[in-house]
């Protein structure tokens, strides 16, 4: 009764083009206020408005002709889809939101659990008698809740978002034109949800970006002080032209030595089978192979337990 009253003063149809455009129809004057309000919610959508005050808002907007008899939710998937999360569920009973907060998307768990995993609308019509509600009936009926309709939100690929969920205090079926209007507020719903991880994604893959970024600035800093220690090293030690460009080469080839020891198994050998594991020990060696020389051995020294790298 509650949701026709809405569908009375406001039809909202949202075409498949990506701007998502709006028509209105208005059978009453005092429907302006009502469209206002929606009108407003979508305002904050495109705007980028913080999620769960956008939800917030839609769900107000459908409880408030119900004077109290109509408590809706709406609860999201969590990245895996595996389960649902409060979006938002103002007039709920916070015992029964925190019952519900988490529950596994699956056949049999409640409308909105149902819901979620078949992709199709599930009415509770008689929570009380209901099958898909014994393990949570107790504590929806604790809290007068008799009756729950739940709609699934998917996305405009028709990938499942969540659960849009009206509650009842008396047991009650929906009519048709309150299956309408559930269609065109899970529809409004998308689009904030939408947008929200839409954006949630863009800032994730900047922050993403900006690592690399600082990641490879760091790296190209750190070879620049390498080759100006090795420059260094080299020119105090060399006595002619020749021997400074044999003992850079010499250290550059023991670096590249070393850099392919530590990484044997990103690279497969040609036949397929395991490199084998290298030394901690066989790796130093070759880095510092050639800052040592025949005259003085015993300048550099390595000793320890052979401990295999990687391993």
């Amino acid at each position: 009764m509650y949701l026709t009253e809405i569908a009375a003063v406001v039809d909202i149809r949202l075409s498949d083009r990506e701007d998502w455009p709006l028509t209105f129809k208005s059978n009453h004057a005092a429907s302006s206020d009502l469209i206002i309000a929606e009108r407003d919610i979508l305002a904050r959508v495109a705007l980028g408005g913080p999620l769960k005050e956008v939800l917030r808002d839609i769900i107000l907007l459908v409880e408030k002709p119900a004077n109290g008899e109509l408590l809706a939710s709406i609860l999201l998937t969590t990245e895996d889809g595996k389960n649902l999360v409060e979006g938002a569920a103002p007039t709920l009973p916070a015992e029964y939101n925190a019952a519900v907060d988490g529950i596994p998307v699956a056949d049999g768990v409640g409308s909105c659990g149902t819901a979620a995993f078949t992709g199709e609308q599930v009415m509770a019509v008689d929570i009380a008698t209901d099958p898909r509600w014994v393990d949570y009936k107790e504590i929806a009926l604790k809290h007068n809740l008799r009756a729950c309709w739940s709609m699934p939100i998917r996305s405009a690929e028709g990938r499942i978002l969540g659960t849009f969920a009206n509650y009842y205090r008396e047991p009650r079926e929906p009519t048709a034109r309150d299956l309408e209007v559930i269609g065109m507020v899970t529809r409004t719903t998308a689009i904030a949800i939408e947008r929200y991880r839409n954006e949630l994604a863009r800032d994730r893959a900047e922050e993403q970006r900006i690592l690399l970024i600082n990641e490879l600035n760091h790296r190209v800093k750190n070879v620049f002080a390498l080759a100006d220690a090795m420059l260094a090293m080299s020119a105090k030690t060399a006595s002619s032209a020749e021997q400074f460009a044999t003992a850079v080469r010499g250290r550059l080839r023991a670096l590249s030595r070393a850099h392919d020891l530590v990484r044997p198994k990103a690279t497969p050998t040609r036949d397929g089978t395991e490199q084998p594991a290298i030394s901690l020990k066989q790796i130093l060696m070759d880095i510092l192979a050639p800052y040592g020389n025949d005259a003085f051995p015993e300048k550099i020294a390595i000793i320890g337990s052979r401990l295999p790298q990687g391993g």
